[in-house]
């Protein structure tokens, strides 16, 4: 299950329902996605739920192909979970030039073959194999 504060309800998918018993359900309220998108439910039902050593029962809502299954806004302010810190400041950083990069890296870049040091490495070859001149 994710955790998604952006959605305001809880959501499982019908094959999880039906491993908790299938709890009845009652008409889920009219949910939309990103996009303006309906989202299909098939119904809203109470369940036990533990976070952090405290039970409570909590609404979830029921739909088939729920993945990822979503802990949602309602839950997180039931069991007071803490939101991330907001973010106070955001920077443009200018992007690097390739010759900026290539001058950085430029061990990568010279066109010469590296080597790795303390390291063993074991090459297997069939002994039907030929060599392949590029």
């Amino acid at each position: 299950m994710d955790w998604d504060p952006g959605s305001s309800y809880s959501i499982i998918s019908t094959t999880f329902w039906r491993q908790i018993g299938s709890p009845s359900l009652l008409p889920a309220p009219k949910l939309k996605a990103y996009g303006d998108n309906k989202l299909k439910t098939k119904g809203i039902t109470d369940v036990a739920v533990e976070v952090g050593g405290k039970m409570k029962i909590v609404p979830v809502v029921v739909m088939r192909n729920a993945e990822p299954m979503l802990f949602g806004l309602q839950w997180s302010e039931i069991f007071e979970m803490p939101f991330p810190k907001s973010v106070y400041s955001i920077r443009n950083i200018e992007p690097s030039s390739l010759k900026e990069i290539l001058h950085k890296y430029q061990d990568l870049f010279d066109g010469k073959l590296g080597k790795i040091k303390a390291y063993e490495v074991n090459i297997h070859v069939r002994s039907a194999g030929r060599f392949c001149n590029f």
